[in-house]
């Protein structure tokens, strides 16, 4: 939710939606990346090639682009203001530093990613081709292992 009352989505066809959740409607909609988009947070945009894009919400502004992976984009999290984590389909997390604009860790975790959830802190989860559900603390730098 971009809001208490919009939704951002993305698909096949290259767009970015704005959703009104309230009145059912598209409110808003614009061409986000020459492919499709295969991931997004607040209009942090994962896509087919490797990149996140960053988006202002408001002026629909294009802010940044950043090639973090030579594979598919699987999911984006916001790990703290400054910090996104990024997983893709060649099986690695990346922790990139906003400000910089540059790699602070990298994990390859041994099989294609499909999902990425995290708390907002330090906790990720990450959904591998396995059916596994793995759990990482990214301060202490470790596999939570339940």
């Amino acid at each position: 939710m971009v809001d208490e009352h919009i939704l951002a989505a993305g698909g096949w066809d290259n767009e970015i939606y704005l959703y009104d959740v309230e009145y059912g409607r598209i409110v808003e909609s614009f061409r986000a990346h020459d492919d499709s988009v295969s991931c997004l947070l607040w209009l942090k945009k994962g896509t087919n090639d490797g990149e996140v894009f960053i988006w202002e919400y408001r002026s629909k502004d294009l802010l940044n682009k950043i090639r973090i992976h030579s594979s598919p984009v699987r999911g984006v999290c916001m790990l703290t203001s400054d910090r996104i984590v990024t997983v893709c389909g060649g099986g690695d997390m990346t922790v990139t530093d906003l400000n910089v604009l540059n790699t602070v860790f990298e994990k390859n975790m041994g099989g294609e990613i499909y999902s990425l959830c995290c708390d907002g802190f330090n906790v990720v989860w990450v959904g591998d081709s396995e059916g596994q559900l793995l759990q990482w603390d990214l301060i202490a730098v470790t596999r939570i292992v339940l």
